[in-house]
């Protein structure tokens, strides 16, 4: 694994472990944890969806200037 990206993960996770403890300060580490680990898989799901979406609109609009692109062809 790339030691940059690593650095970044460590970063992003202990912030995130910090949000979840602030908010609930009286919690135990181990239900921080789990919280934290369930709060990033359910903002990954829907990054991944939002991208899904995306991917699939970029795929629609690129058949469809294909198709007028080729309707223009003597």
């Amino acid at each position: 694994m790339d030691p940059g990206l690593l650095e970044r993960v460590s970063v992003l996770l202990n912030e995130r472990i910090k949000e979840v403890q602030s908010s609930m300060p009286t919690t135990n580490k181990v239900h921080v944890v789990i919280l934290t680990a369930l709060n990033i898989a359910y903002d990954y799901l829907l990054t991944k969806e939002a991208l899904d979406q995306m991917e699939k609109m970029v795929e629609d609009k690129s058949r469809q200037w294909i198709n007028k692109l080729d309707s223009c062809k003597p």
